[in-house]
């Protein structure tokens, strides 16, 4: 039941974990029906005349096994009343050690950090380099060979493919003075390092070379995208490009100060020299000429225009009129290029306007009919929550004119997206597990009591995560709302034999005391069983496993601790519920009506 929700949730959530919601789902049903008619005609006809274990002459190791199992057994069940028993009588001092338990591991949490997805070492670095704008072909490929030659000495490198005249920073035109170097490291299980620790090598290694501005990232084959400098990004908007430049730049200086941070770039950063014509309005009006007609006139001198069409067997061919190609190669061209005015006069252009050569963007983005400007970076060593934390610390301080806005984007937008819509699943898992077992219980205090056994499993949950230095993910809270089906199970399975004994007249405590023992070895093989199918998702150490290990450990702290603590303190949660009802029961029928729950009696301290 938990799982459906997944599959209407939104994003890039349902193109990851769609598939194995509907999966998991339709096994599920597929067990019931089993579970429901396979099983029982099974039992019927092959579980017949069981001899004793003890007696049993063949198989000998596998009977020394299971009679060790059986002992064990025992021994723990006799431990498990005791501490059941122990807890009936000291009701407030039980919740009380729960409830540290469970407050102690959301302390947890600012440990643990918080990411979107778990990096996937594939051993995938992508390499830009950018040289001075105008740089040739040749001289770029002779930089990006002396790089290729330094990347061939790393140890853990398998192979480097070089483009020379592609994008640049911020992956816009193509330029000649702009190259790409893709490194393919060695399988993961035959190298010491990780990715990213490489890519620091490779960081620290291409600073040393003149000339070239390099930008070193992760490539994840996952998403199809590089890490660098979109792990954390913000967005700048506003009215105008020279104030969006001046705060875009202090906003890089405090990201860089930001422990954790490499490869700090903006979108402005990619720039290119531009010729700059500034019309004098007033002198252009003299002659009668507007902007417009100047920049026309400018235009036609540069590109010239199509004059007409000659059609020649049935072929069309375009004629156009232009300037020598030399035009517009200096100041000079620029300068002398004659425009013609209403009036008739021939004018100058240099007599109406100044040119001059500036760095513009390569290119102007606008979201919602405002420029903005992108401010990123990468993650090393750090998780991507609290860096990003500290980030939005640091602009805090930051004063902006009226009309200016920070906003978060690319991995922090679509993780605060995610985290949402996954809020929203796990309330609706919660509701539809509740409608479940209050249909199942006819009751609905019992599936209220039931649901305690969810908070339990956050102790064990968190506390693996810490352990295993694994920051919270989407696979991660994929993993918490799983639990909400996984947990309940035990949960319901002890609760319901307790309403059992107790409509057979047993008292309450009497009824605990019986039912615990009793369903200790089933709660305990769900349990084992769910753990064990986990481990190999857990220390599974090939390419793309990172994506797995946050759910399997999210699953198996919280089934381990839950199962716990639901044997000892959900029994205890029970006897207060129990007795609230008895009185609310009580209350209502004025004192003339017979129990209908028989209590037993509870000490308390």
């Amino acid at each position: 039941m938990v799982f459906l929700p997944i599959v209407f949730a939104t994003g890039v959530i349902v193109k990851i974990f769609n598939d194995m919601a509907l999966t998991v789902s339709f096994s599920l049903l597929s067990s019931l029906l089993v579970a429901v008619t396979l099983v029982p005609m099974l039992c019927s006809k092959l579980v017949r005349n069981i001899e004793p274990i003890h007696t049993t002459k063949k198989f000998g190791f596998i009977n020394r096994i299971i009679l060790w199992w059986e002992n064990g057994i025992d021994r723990l069940d006799d431990i498990y009343r005791k501490a059941l028993k122990w807890a009936l009588n000291h009701r407030r001092r039980t919740i009380l050690i729960a409830l540290a338990c469970f407050l102690s591991s959301l302390v947890l949490i600012p440990f643990i950090g918080l990411e979107f997805l778990p990096s996937s070492d594939e051993g995938i670095i992508s390499i830009n380099v950018a040289l001075p704008n105008g740089t040739s072909l040749e001289n770029t490929n002779l930089v990006v060979e002396q790089i290729e030659d330094n990347l061939l000495k790393v140890q853990e490198m398998e192979s480097v493919s070089v483009t020379v005249g592609t994008g640049g920073l911020m992956g816009n035109t193509a330029e000649s003075s702009h190259a790409t170097v893709t490194c393919q490291l060695v399988e993961k299980s035959k190298r010491n390092r990780g990715s990213d620790e490489v890519a620091d090598e490779i960081r620290k290694m291409v600073r040393t070379i003149p000339g070239a501005d390099a930008t070193v990232s992760l490539v994840s084959p996952m998403t199809g995208s590089s890490f660098g400098g979109s792990g954390i990004t913000y967005t700048l908007s506003g009215p105008d490009m020279v104030t969006l430049r001046q705060i875009s730049d202090e906003m890089e200086k405090i990201v860089e100060r930001v422990d954790g941070t490499r490869e700090v770039a903006s979108s402005l950063d990619d720039a290119r020299p531009e010729v700059e014509i500034s019309v004098d309005r007033q002198k252009a009006a003299n002659f009668g000429l507007s902007g417009y007609q100047v920049a026309s006139a400018v235009r036609l001198a540069l590109e010239g225009t199509v004059a007409t069409t000659l059609k020649q067997n049935g072929t069309e061919t375009d004629i156009r009129v232009a300037y020598p190609d030399t035009m517009g190669e200096n100041f000079d061209e620029l300068n002398s290029i004659i425009i013609k005015s209403p009036t008739g006069a021939n004018v100058v252009l240099g007599s109406i306007a100044d040119i001059t050569i500036e760095d513009g963007p390569v290119s102007i983005s606008r979201s919602n009919q405002q420029r903005y400007v992108s401010v990123s970076c990468d993650v090393f060593g750090r998780d991507i929550g609290s860096v990003s934390s500290d980030i939005t610390k640091g602009f805090a301080g930051l004063p902006l004119p009226a009309g200016y806005t920070i906003e978060q984007a690319g991995q922090l937008e679509m993780m605060t997206d995610s985290m949402n819509s996954l809020f929203l699943v796990a309330i609706l898992a919660i509701i539809l597990v509740y409608m479940v077992m209050a249909a199942q219980f006819e009751s609905l205090l019992y599936p209220f009591v039931v649901m305690f056994s969810i908070p339990l499993a956050t102790t064990g949950s968190l506390l693996f995560l810490f352990i295993a230095r694994v920051a919270i993910s989407i696979p991660a809270v994929i993993g918490a709302i799983m639990l909400v089906g996984i947990v309940v199970n035990n949960a319901i399975v002890l609760i319901d034999y307790i309403n059992t004994l107790r409509g057979r007249g047993m008292g309450l405590n009497e009824a605990i005391l019986e039912a615990g023992p009793v369903r200790l070895r089933p709660i305990l093989m769900t349990a084992l069983t769910t753990i064990l199918g986990l481990l190999p998702l857990m220390f599974s150490f090939s390419e793309g496993s990172e994506l797995e290990q946050p759910l399997a450990l999210m699953v198996m702290g919280g089934l381990l601790s839950s199962t716990l603590l639901t044997l000892v303190v959900l029994p205890v949660i029970y006897t207060y519920f129990s007795n609230l009802s008895d009185k609310i029961i009580k209350k209502l029928s004025g004192g003339n009506t017979k129990k209908i729950q028989m209590e037993a009696g509870t000490n308390e301290e």
